[in-house]
């Protein structure tokens, strides 16, 4: 069972995914490039540099303080006040604020990219409570850009991004499907790989020799996450297929249950992923009346050394604060109303 601390090779700028069944494959050559050692819930990678606070991993990136320091440790049992609950506060993974991903389109996208565009928007929103707008002024918000590349391929920032001036990107080849931008939106909204599970190993079983050997380190263990649902979903629109980054000599990886490979996303999202959103993301109810200011700390109980779920909320020493699939987020404080 694999579980390296560290990259074998380099990883590809971001992640190409095959014209003919939206496959991820191997990119081109590229020069080499700056890795660098950082700690990323939980488990130790090698990620690409690319400046200014900004890093690259597969078809995701991730900002300076998005990651824990090198020896952080995390637990599923750990207080609101921990060090990694601090770094929670300062950005780690944002949500989108009312469930609302605020977008730019910002190339001279085809008539084809643009209905794909609109395909995958109306994927997540058909489905989910996750709502799209076209920014007018909002600070901050996602844009929506070229790669330069002729494929069927993309990489987003993870979460909502506004960071040292930077803006958080989905950035697009010109062949990109529905399917491929369904899954970046899937980043957006701060979500990584389900083969990256922390409960991954109770349902699948990683082959390395398998894998391209610049394509490893995206078949890690996120040893801190907390899975939005009870069990890893086979076919979730964030996972991928047992061809995915192979050497051609077998399968990338198999279901314990039965050796068979995995079938990865099959384009669309499963109820799985709607389930896992419907936690991150609770459905709004516009018709609910809102009551007369009350303590946003009523009725929670104040936090217990237990495993706690995401959704869950404690009281802590004076706050409350919320269980998030990377930690805890402090909401306000007690005595106030929200």
């Amino acid at each position: 069972m694999y579980n390296t601390k560290k990259w074998l090779a380099l990883i590809a700028l971001v992640a190409f995914w095959s014209c003919d069944n939206d496959e991820l494959v191997e990119s081109p050559e590229l020069p080499e490039k700056n890795f660098v050692s950082k700690n990323f819930n939980g488990t130790i990678l090698e990620v690409e540099d690319l400046g200014g606070g900004i890093y690259q991993l597969g078809d995701m990136r991730i900002t300076e303080n998005q990651f824990l320091p090198l020896d952080a440790v995390i637990s599923p049992y750990d207080a609101p006040d921990t060090d990694f609950a601090k770094l929670n506060q300062a950005d780690r993974i944002r949500k989108w604020n009312n469930n609302t991903i605020v977008y730019s389109i910002e190339s001279n996208f085809s008539q084809n990219l643009l209905d794909n565009i609109q395909a995958a928007m109306d994927e997540w929103s058909s489905k989910t409570d996750i709502r799209f707008k076209e920014r007018t002024n909002e600070g901050d918000y996602v844009r929506i850009i070229s790669n330069g590349a002729t494929c069927n391929c993309g990489s987003a920032y993870l979460g909502v991004v506004n960071f040292n001036g930077f803006i958080g990107t989905i950035e697009l080849g010109s062949n990109s499907s529905a399917s491929v931008i369904t899954h970046e939106i899937g980043h957006t909204l701060g979500y990584t790989h389900e083969q990256n599970r922390a409960d991954r190993d109770n349902y699948i079983t990683i082959l390395p020799q398998n894998i391209l050997s610049n394509a490893l380190g995206q078949y890690e263990v996120s040893s801190g996450s907390i899975p939005l649902t009870s069990t890893l979903d086979y076919e979730s629109i964030m996972m991928y297929t047992s061809n995915t980054f192979g050497n051609g000599n077998g399968p990338t990886m198999v279901r314990n249950d039965n050796g068979q490979p995995v079938a990865g996303s099959q384009g669309e999202l499963t109820a799985l992923d709607v389930a896992g959103t419907n936690v991150a993301y609770p459905p709004i109810d516009d018709t609910i009346t809102v009551p007369d200011p009350v303590d946003i700390c009523d009725g929670v109980a104040e936090y217990q050394r237990r495993r706690y779920n995401v959704g869950d909320r404690v009281t802590y020493f004076g706050y409350l604060w919320e269980r998030e699939p990377t930690g805890w987020r402090r909401i306000g404080q007690c005595g106030t109303s929200n």
